[in-house]
């Protein structure tokens, strides 16, 4: 047996009803085989008895004869030195003849019984009737008979119903309870997400029975999980990518111009914040551009707003292809664009503006004359040291207007931020 039975709880319960069984089993089988040795003893002991007297009955029946009494007594006393006989008297056929003899004490119990032997004698071929011998057994012969045999028969039963029992819970712990800690540890340590490890019995060849049918039956389950996982585990990682480029579609939605596929206005302000708050931790400037596509309105009244539609895609493009890489650029309003540009200094912002007003003349659209061409209106300046973007912003957009109030195609700064070879 291994030495793993002896800490199965199950073996201890299979081990405690075979006991139980086993001993009321034991006790049954006693009782019957004490009573089948009671009879066996009674009926030798009955044997006994009727070889006793047959042998002392012809000496008896001569000192009757010869009214010998002492030597008819010697005799009863002689049956009753037997250790199974309790008592022997002689009762005679007519009192007148004879006294009654006895031997031992007549104490009769439920374990002595009594038999009764008539003592004949035969005379001129007559036969007659001197007396009666009753012979009782000792109770307790018989009860000592019993018990001595009753500690054998429960050891020897005992012994047998042990060793039975140890043979039966070895059959089952190796048939059932082994397999059946086969299959927990199986399933304790079982995960759909690692490798499909099937549950395999250490045992000789034999027919299959329902343990391994249960065994073939978690196989085929634990296998389908298996699949059922990788499948799901698929199935997840190709929705995550899907949900994934989902929400880089949304979040180009939220914070990009449809239109102009620029950011948006509330993409910009974002931008800009994150922007002015890292420049003021690494201390350098940061400038705010606002910009106005000139008599844009004409542009959708003569020409519709598919034209105006067209302007605004390739002028945004042509913007976005003049700035850095650390350039923002960012549709707020209708026409209305701004710029965020770290790192600004004054000849750089006027470099850019002049850039982006030159880009605009190589523009060409099919709707428009030769002659014709977009320009735009620029108003730009730097946040001030502690300074809200928003109000940088206005700053700029009120330079913007004295460009366009100005005669538009230009750009206006704040007086201190004009370079000095413009100046």
């Amino acid at each position: 047996m291994e030495i793993s039975i002896f800490k199965s709880k199950l073996s201890f319960i299979l081990l405690s009803k075979i006991l139980l069984i086993s001993g009321i089993l034991t006790v049954i089988l006693t009782s019957v085989q004490l009573l089948v040795t009671y009879q066996e003893r009674k009926e030798s002991l009955n044997h006994f008895i009727s070889e006793a007297v047959r042998a002392h009955i012809p000496g008896i029946s001569h000192s009757l004869v010869r009214l010998n009494y002492y030597s008819a007594q010697d005799i009863i006393d002689g049956i009753v030195s037997y250790e199974a006989i309790g008592y022997v008297s002689i009762t005679a056929a007519d009192s007148q003849v004879f006294d009654d003899m006895k031997a031992g004490e007549y104490n009769p119990s439920s374990g002595s019984f009594g038999r009764e032997f008539p003592i004949l004698w035969e005379e001129r071929g007559q036969v007659k009737k001197l007396a009666m011998v009753t012979i009782m057994t000792d109770g307790q012969y018989l009860y000592k008979q019993v018990k001595s045999s009753f500690y054998v028969i429960l050891f020897s039963q005992a012994i047998k119903t042990f060793i039975v029992s140890i043979i039966l819970l070895s059959l089952f712990y190796r048939l059932i309870i082994s397999r059946i800690n086969t299959i927990h540890r199986w399933l304790a340590s079982y995960s759909p997400d690692n490798e499909f490890e099937p549950i395999r019995f250490i045992k000789g060849e034999q027919q299959k029975d329902e343990i391994d049918e249960l065994k073939d039956a978690i196989n085929t389950v634990g296998k389908s999980l298996r699949k059922h996982n990788i499948e799901l585990e698929t199935l997840v990682e190709e929705k995550t990518k899907e949900l994934t480029k989902a929400n880089r579609e949304l979040e180009k939605l939220a914070y990009t111009d449809t239109l102009t596929c620029i950011a948006n206005r509330a993409s910009f302000f974002l931008k800009a914040e994150d922007e002015l708050r890292r420049s003021r931790r690494l201390s350098y400037s940061l400038g705010v551009m606002m910009l106005d596509l000139d008599h844009f309105k004409s542009i959708n009244d003569n020409y519709g707003h598919d034209a105006g539609d067209e302007v605004l895609k390739v002028v945004s493009k042509a913007m976005n292809d003049c700035l850095r890489k650390e350039d923002t650029l960012g549709r707020i309003g209708g026409e209305e664009f701004a710029i965020i540009v770290p790192g600004a200094d004054k000849l750089g912002m006027y470099n850019l503006a002049k850039r982006l007003q030159a880009c605009l003349e190589f523009q060409s659209f099919s709707f428009l004359t030769s002659d014709k061409k977009i320009t735009m209106s620029i108003g730009y300046t730097k946040a001030k040291e502690k300074e809200l973007f928003k109000s940088a912003l206005k700053r700029a957009d009120e330079h913007l207007y004295k460009a366009k109030n100005g005669g538009r195609n230009q750009f206006v700064t704040d007086r201190e931020f004009v370079p000095s070879i413009v100046v």
